[in-house]
């Protein structure tokens, strides 16, 4: 069980071992997996006017939060790095309704600011479906389990793409192909991106449903207009493009 807390059972699995004692450098396996990327805002100037204790204390809290969620949504966490957590899912349904608890609980929820000593708190999520390796990297005397694939470089920038977009949660079209009623959430195009170090072009959509009501309906009351611009910029009409957005823009 103490094992276990630092390499995650399910990661055994994905490895077809009997037990963790088995697991040695080269094992891998290749798979679909569903990469969500979350990260505390500003964590680094918080941090500053923090002691070393209080920045765990900070951090564990939030993670105190994640982790059942994750749980409760079948997946599990690969790792934390610093302040960014990096969890991964077999369906893409789950790290989606992670996802949105997620925010709900860590920004929305006013105990989270309250037991943190905070006015308030904010997170960006980043979500991907691909194929990823999922192995053991090192050397003889230090073993770590990995999973190396552009589907966590794309979760990744995603992430970092919320600040961009001043949105809480953003996801790929490869994960909105897999959700298996789409329809039921709310989501908004954004349009396709390019993302440094990815070769590919994806579709992008940010998930409303992380967000309070009016902030809700505000990005969504213009949703098809919205869409059309973005359809006359993908065909080159940047000038018509542009009248569009300044239209919905100056409409508020």
């Amino acid at each position: 069980k103490f094992y276990y807390k630092f390499v995650p059972e399910k990661f055994r699995e994905y490895l077809v071992n009997n037990k963790l004692t088995d697991l040695s450098l080269g094992d891998a396996s290749n798979r679909e997996l569903t990469v969500l990327f979350t990260d505390i805002r500003s964590f680094s100037i918080k941090s500053e006017m923090m002691t070393a204790k209080e920045n765990f204390a900070f951090a564990n809290t939030i993670y105190g939060k994640a982790g059942p969620i994750v749980r409760a949504h079948n997946g599990f966490i690969d790792k934390y790095i610093g302040d960014a957590v990096m969890v991964l899912f077999e369906e893409a349904d789950d790290a989606v309704a992670a996802g949105i608890d997620l925010y709900k609980t860590i920004v929305h929820d006013p105990e989270t600011a309250r037991e943190l000593k905070v006015s308030d708190i904010n997170i960006g999520i980043g979500i991907h479906t691909g194929m990823g390796m999922i192995g053991i990297v090192g050397e003889a005397e230090r073993l770590s389990g990995t999973v190396i694939s552009d589907t966590v470089n794309l979760s990744s920038r995603l992430e970092s793409l919320t600040k961009q977009y001043h949105t809480a949660m953003l996801v790929s079209k490869d994960t909105v192909d897999r959700l298996t009623s789409p329809e039921d959430l709310n989501l908004r195009y954004l349009g396709m991106i390019q993302v440094a170090g990815v070769n590919e072009v994806k579709g992008v959509y940010e998930v409303l449903d992380c967000l309070k009501e009016g902030e809700k309906e505000a990005r969504s009351a213009n949703t098809a207009d919205f869409r059309e611009a973005l359809r006359l910029f993908q065909l080159g009409r940047h000038d018509d493009a542009l009248k569009a957005l300044e239209k919905l823009a100056s409409e508020g």
